[in-house]
Order: C-alpha cells, then structure tokens, then sequence
C-alpha cells in the first residue's frame, strides 16, 4: 500500500508538472491581446486581418535579421574586464547595439504605420478610445517590477 502511494504521488508530480510546463507555452503573451484588439476592439474584416497578419509575419522576419549573431555574444561573453582593450571592444559593440535598436524602432513604427493605413477612421477611433481606456485602467509606472528601482547608485 506504502509502495503503491509513492508511485501516485511520484506519478502526479510528473503529470501535474508536464501539464504546468504545456499550458505555460501555450498562454499567449502580447499577441493573444493584440489579437483580442483586431477581433472585437476594431472588429477587422477578413481583409484586414489578412493585412495585419501579413504586417506582423514581415516585422517578425526584419527584427529576426536584427538579432545578434551568436559569434557576436560569444565574442561579447568572452571579453576580460582585465583587458586592455576592454573598453574599447565595448564601445564597438554598444554602438552596434545602438544601431540595431534603432534599426528595431523605426522597423516597428513602420509596421504600425501600415497596419493604421489598413483601418477605416471609425476603427481609428476606436483604436484611440481603447488606448485612452486602458491608459487610465492601468497607468504606467505602477505594479510588479515598475517605479523605484532598489540600486545604490541611483
């Protein structure tokens, strides 16, 4: 009977632990309420959606490029503070960084420029009271991980 509890209890952890994990990657994110806002926010036309899906699988494709190459943040993790020309290494590889976050900005104010000139001015509107709403529901700065950061040199 002991042996038998064991084995349930060895078996549920297991199982309970696989369905955690599962139902962890299949939560949405960013783009189940980006999804929310076409479908009942601005209610999309099929056309539209189709637009706006082709928008964002483009954004996805040009940020990806952006990424680092692996080399580029081994190269990054193997530099020695005690180098000489540590400080120099750096400031090339923040420039570049610089540079991609940039790339990453104007790639994304892009996409949202054409996913704007997709809607009717009824969903830009719409668009604009939901924005508005959920600006004075949850004001920035607020909750986990926001506001006063406990650094010392700050």
């Amino acid at each position: 009977m002991k042996k038998q509890l064991i084995a349930l209890t060895i078996a549920a952890t297991v199982f309970s632990g696989a369905a955690l994990a599962k139902g962890h990657h299949q939560r949405g994110g960013h783009g189940e309420m980006q999804n929310f806002v076409n479908e009942y926010v601005l209610q999309l036309t099929d056309a539209q959606q189709t637009q706006a899906d082709q928008i964002k699988a483009d954004t996805k494709a040009k940020l990806k490029a952006l990424k680092p190459a692996k080399e580029q943040r081994q190269q990054m993790a193997k530099l020695s503070p005690d180098d000489s020309e540590y400080q120099s290494q750096m400031a090339v590889m923040a420039k570049a960084k610089g540079e991609r976050v940039e790339q990453m900005m104007l790639i994304k104010a892009d996409a949202k420029a054409q996913f704007f000139a997709i809607l009717t001015p009824e969903q830009k509107q719409q668009w604009q009271e939901f924005k508005q709403k959920q600006a004075e529901k949850k004001p920035r700065g607020k909750g986990k991980g926001k506001g006063e950061r406990h650094c010392p040199t700050q």
